[in-house]
């Protein structure tokens, strides 16, 4: 869908609401995880490519128990990776919703950064005849300049 102009806004009772329904998403996944960068990096991936594998193995051990261990557990396996599918179905919809979001926020953004330049170049223009307006339009440029700081530096840092 091509980008349309965003006009919409977000009563605090419905921003209010949903962060209590992603609270309430979160209680149902009481065990989600925060893996370090470098848990995640020693960590097997069981990706679309591995799923296959994993299943088979699965039905390897249901059917030849007697080749495993006694130690291992079989239904330790299918619960793991019953839940790995289902979270995995489940990420895709949050990574939609966030998508939607990112994008979302960077077109109201753009837009509100697109009207900010316009007043601050109006104000520019009406500082030469309208007192005391020279030290708002000082500040407003002020705080451009820091905000462009600031972004090349944060620019800078992901490389």
């Amino acid at each position: 869908m091509p980008y349309q102009n965003i006009s919409a806004s977000l009563t605090e009772t419905e921003i209010n609401d949903l962060k209590a329904q992603v609270a309430d998403i979160r209680a149902k996944l009481p065990f989600l995880q925060t893996l370090t960068k470098d848990e995640r990096i020693k960590f097997y991936k069981m990706g679309p490519q591995r799923l296959a594998w994993v299943q088979e193995c699965l039905a390897a051990a249901r059917n030849n128990p007697d080749a495993l261990p006694k130690t291992f557990k079989v239904e330790e396996f299918a619960r793991d990776f019953e839940l790995a599918k289902v979270l995995a179905d489940l990420r895709m919809v949050f990574k939609q919703l966030f998508e939607d979001a990112d994008d979302t926020t960077m077109g109201a953004g753009s837009e509100a950064a697109r009207a900010a330049s316009d007043v601050m170049g109006y104000i520019d223009q009406a500082a030469d005849t309208v007192p005391g307006l020279k030290t708002v339009a000082e500040k407003l440029h002020s705080f451009f300049e820091r905000a462009n700081a600031a972004a090349k530096t944060a620019a800078t840092d992901k490389k």
